[in-house]
């Protein structure tokens, strides 16, 4: 008797929608993987009003995450941390992308560093 091995994905809508998601991401990157300093910058700032005209979806969805969560604190901690996401890293973007040793943005759970890898261009493979 051998066992039959399934993807999660075969029976699970959602996650296959994630991948679709994900491989159109990867494919658009692959598309157009430098944009230019105005580009970055207009797409972070377009950011912060998404942000603002879906805060109650995200509130929504991390109290379901949470089971529940205080409305209020979520908007504080999840929500200000990244509106000052945004605002910091679009003041910075030339620096990034211009300074003599490549710098990366790394974001996990609202926090921000700043990854120096030297000799490496501006490009991080996604796989």
């Amino acid at each position: 008797m051998v066992a039959k091995v399934a993807n999660i994905a075969d029976h699970n809508p959602e996650i296959r929608e994630m991948q679709t998601t994900f491989e159109a991401q990867k494919a658009a990157f692959r598309a157009h993987p430098m944009p230019s300093a105005e580009e970055r910058i207009n797409q972070i700032k377009r950011l912060k009003p998404a942000l603002i005209r879906h805060q109650e979806n995200f509130v929504d969805a991390v109290n379901k995450d949470f089971g529940s969560r205080c409305p209020t604190e979520t908007k504080f901690v999840e929500l200000v941390s990244l509106l000052e996401t945004i605002k910091y890293c679009s003041g910075n973007v030339i620096m990034y992308i211009f300074h003599p040793m490549a710098n990366h943005i790394l974001i996990i759970r609202n926090r921000v560093a700043i990854c120096r890898i030297p000799f490496l261009t501006n490009q991080l493979p996604i796989s």
